[in-house]
């Protein structure tokens, strides 16, 4: 059926069956993913307002 020599072994962890916990456990990832970016936001932000700073001090 298939030509590749390749095997695939998913290893499920046994509460991942239900599909509950599937879409539980990628919606906590998406929400770390969401926070992580969120506050790497707040950091740029408060770098530009910092070098905006700066540049009117010399200006």
């Amino acid at each position: 059926m298939f030509d590749t020599p390749f095997v695939f072994v998913v290893e499920a962890p046994e509460h991942a069956c239900s599909k509950k916990q599937i879409k539980k456990d990628t919606t906590n990832l998406v929400r770390i993913q969401t926070s992580l970016f969120s506050i790497k936001l707040q950091f740029f932000e408060k770098f530009r307002i910092h070098k905006q700073k700066n540049y009117t001090e010399k200006a």
